[in-house]
């Protein structure tokens, strides 16, 4: 009866290998008595050649050439050779603190690595990939294992970019399930609206339409209406008002900016419009906020 095992990687990990994402070619023969481990990181298998089983906590998986897995962190798994020969994998770990929510190409990232989290054990682990996007994960994982060897300049940032070139391939492929695309498609809600509000707070420069940041969260213009003014308490254009009302206050009294030049930084065309939404947020127009702030 197979046994939970602590596992540590070390063993595997070769010298000159980088640390960051750790991938290598591995061989395995059959074993009678697997033992299953864990990782407190993500583990890719792609199995090269000879086939052979995954072994999980809901029994065994048949494995063939070819097929991906992926075990979320914490999950029980062990992979087994075929009984009449070797079996040849592709082995790479993932840590969690790879990449970085501020980071825009990270976050997407993170929210395939969390449709994968989400949907793999419904799975039994596999990936269902085309025979074209089985190719080019296999592909990109040997140039990860090829990065780490060399050591070339930056080989850390390549292989980093190989593995996100990966998990693209990966939330791209055809055979992959709707309900998993659709997870990626339209993450939590919360989710999109911290999006929007965080391309209103580094945007609010530039003109910004609803139907925009509507089709930024993947919703209709109504739909984004509700969402928005239910989870923050006001519709989309009062919030990027007082976005706007902040850094136009800010620039009235820390530079020497004329007052057409702040209403331009601020994403207003026209002076005269700046005039009437300053006025009714701060009950003063922009001249009288300067004046009020110079010594008498």
């Amino acid at each position: 009866m197979s046994k939970k095992n602590s596992f540590s990687p070390n063993s595997h990990i070769p010298e000159n290998q980088t640390r960051d994402i750790v991938c290598w070619q591995h061989i395995m023969g059959y074993r009678d008595d697997c033992k299953m481990h864990t990782h407190p990181f993500g583990e890719f298998f792609y199995c090269l050649s000879g086939g052979g089983t995954q072994l999980i906590t809901s029994g065994i998986v048949e494995m063939q050439v070819g097929d991906l897995y992926y075990f979320p962190p914490g999950d029980l798994h062990m992979g087994n050779g075929h009984p009449n020969g070797k079996t040849q994998a592709i082995v790479l770990y993932l840590p969690a603190t790879l990449f970085s929510k501020t980071n825009s190409g990270d976050e997407d990232t993170l929210r395939i690595l969390n449709v994968l989290n989400d949907h793999v054990r419904d799975n039994d682990y596999h990936i269902p990939l085309s025979s074209h996007g089985s190719n080019k994960v296999k592909a990109a994982m040997l140039d990860v294992i090829a990065e780490g060897m060399q050591g070339q300049p930056a080989y850390r940032c390549a292989a980093k970019l190989q593995l996100q070139q990966m998990l693209l391939t990966i939330i791209r492929d055809r055979k992959l399930p709707k309900l998993w695309v659709e997870k990626f498609m339209v993450p939590d809600r919360d989710q999109r609206m911290t999006e929007v509000c965080r391309y209103m707070q580094t945007h609010f420069m530039h003109p910004i339409a609803i139907s925009q940041l509507a089709a930024m969260s993947f919703l209709g213009t109504s739909q984004f209406h509700a969402i928005f003014k239910k989870e923050l308490g006001c519709t989309a254009m009062q919030y990027l008002t007082t976005i706007r009302m902040h850094h136009a206050r800010q620039m009235l009294l820390q530079s020497q900016h004329s007052i057409t030049q702040i209403a331009q930084r601020c994403g207003y065309d026209c002076l005269g419009h700046f005039y009437d939404v300053f006025k009714t947020h701060f009950d003063m127009t922009p001249r009288q906020m300067r004046l009020s702030q110079q010594p008498a």
